[in-house]
């Protein structure tokens, strides 16, 4: 039965849902989700919907399974609601994990005996994480789902529930390849932090044998094995270390100061990296981040983010921007409310319960705002009026998909492609292949192609002997291939 008590609690998470929809929702609804990465998911989706294997026509023609790119194996788990959700299906369970995950770190404080008004300023820590709003203005990734269930795999941990702890643990592997990886460290911390209790000493080292184990298979067995003959792991990228995952460990071992210079200089020569990863550590340490010094054995679970981040060989990913923070906000959360709920002066530490959560929104408008790193601040800026407008009418757009066909094959835009997923062939355009439609607006972004090759584009297909014009308005053209000229 719900209790009163509660209702605080109750409002802080419904508040944040209408926040994070705002964001995520709204994006899509706007053609601010793409091809990279919504579009691909949508149609893994798709496929896994109808009992498939998800061959992806959007990598790359012929690609193959999309799980010898990344191992992702919750969409499979997640597909039947595609039958509810339709094309937002992910992005909705993407927000519904980031929700869970605050609940998570205040049930992990709570269940500690700590204050409730502790409790809850750790939920808004998370919630109020830049990694958080980053990642959901950026169409779906995994990892926000692994964030969204660690503090529970925490919880069953420390509470000796191993079974479930499992399964928590489980869902974290299935979710990608790379969180394994992350998963042995963060197993590897809690068999220094609980080193003492030889019970959950014991485990964590199970935890932690079972996470690499699993990551090796992954990498060196299960994706190329569902690769196409020749093709190996492609999420190397990583060459400032060499060339392979043995070449890296080599090079860490024996040129750490090398190594350690890495995590700070702009090691591609691409000006665009030029201060990017001075940016994100100091408004890391800003959200909270300086508290992991206070409790170092937790600085143990963000060495992998770390490394995958500022060794990385795109500047992207150094950054404050997208997907690649979002595992930092339960970790800081927990080791910053960890250290604040012991100080024993009540005075202090209410004025930090107040100060950090206040500290960690005011870099997040910072983040919405004015970055360094490159931020698309339409998708991220929920409070302003150019988030729920384009410039172009984007009910002409639907107009338009509507008229397509559930199963023809079809080219389309970058933005449009998530919305048109659902079929066994989909593709990116200027990529066309066996299309049988074409949906182009020269008033959506043109990329990959200049905008003067695009209009070219548009202008030849409209005098084109293999297509014609079905439907149009001030906004987009729709194009079916000819008959004689269909396969």
């Amino acid at each position: 039965m719900f209790k009163k008590k509660n209702l605080p609690l109750l409002l802080i998470i419904v508040f944040f849902g209408i926040i994070y929809s705002l964001i995520s929702f709204v994006n899509h609804y706007f053609f601010r989700t793409y091809a990279l990465d919504l579009g691909i998911y949508n149609q893994s989706l798709y496929h896994y919907a109808h009992f498939g294997i998800a061959n992806s026509t959007i990598l790359k023609p012929g690609f193959g399974n999309i799980l010898s790119d990344h191992l992702e194996l919750l969409i499979p788990i997640i597909s039947p609601l595609y039958y509810i959700f339709g094309t937002y299906t992910l992005l909705v369970v993407q927000v519904l994990a980031s929700l869970f995950g605050g609940l998570g770190i205040y049930v992990f404080f709570k269940n500690r005996g700590c204050q409730k008004y502790v409790s809850i300023a750790a939920m808004l820590q998370y919630f109020l994480f830049f990694g958080v709003f980053s990642a959901l203005s950026f169409d779906y990734h995994s990892n926000v789902i692994a964030a969204g269930l660690l503090p529970w795999f925490l919880i069953y941990f420390e509470k000796k529930k191993f079974y479930i702890a499992s399964l928590f643990f489980l869902l974290i592997l299935l979710s990608k390849e790379n969180m394994a990886f992350w998963m042995f460290f963060v197993a590897i911390a809690l068999f220094v932090i609980y080193f003492k209790d030889k019970l959950l000493r014991k485990y964590s080292g199970i935890f932690a044998a079972l996470a690499l184990l699993f990551f090796v298979l992954a990498i060196n067995y299960i994706i190329p094995s569902l690769a196409p003959e020749g093709r190996r792991y492609q999420h190397f990228q990583f060459t400032a270390l060499g060339t392979n995952f043995f070449e890296a460990l080599t090079t860490i071992f024996t040129r750490p100061l090398y190594t350690l210079q890495l995590l700070f200089i702009n090691h591609t020569g691409d000006l665009h990296g030029n201060y990017v990863k001075a940016e994100f550590y100091i408004l890391f340490l800003l959200s909270g981040g300086i508290f992991l010094f206070f409790k170092p054995k937790y600085l143990i679970m963000i060495v992998p983010l770390i490394a995958q981040k500022m060794f990385n060989d795109f500047p992207e990913t150094w950054g404050i921007g997208a997907h690649y923070n979002v595992e930092f906000a339960p970790i800081i959360a927990i080791a910053a409310f960890g250290f604040i709920s012991e100080i024993k002066k009540l005075k202090i530490q209410k004025i930090l319960v107040i100060l950090i959560p206040v500290l960690t929104f005011a870099v997040s408008l910072k983040v919405f705002d004015n970055t360094i790193c490159y931020v698309d601040h339409a998708r991220i800026r929920m409070y302003q009026k150019m988030h729920y407008n384009r410039n172009f009418d984007v009910n002409d757009v639907y107009q338009l998909m509507d008229e397509i066909p559930e199963n023809a094959s079809v080219s389309t835009q970058n933005s449009f492609v998530p919305h048109l997923a659902f079929r066994d062939k989909i593709y990116a355009y200027p990529v066309v292949q066996d299309a049988e439609y074409l949906l182009l607006s020269p008033f959506e972004t043109a990329y990959p192609l200049s905008e003067n090759n695009f209009e070219s584009r548009i202008d030849s297909t409209k005098i084109s002997k293999y297509w014609q014009i079905i439907s149009e308005n001030k906004t987009a053209f729709l194009f079916k291939r000819k008959t004689a000229y269909l396969n």
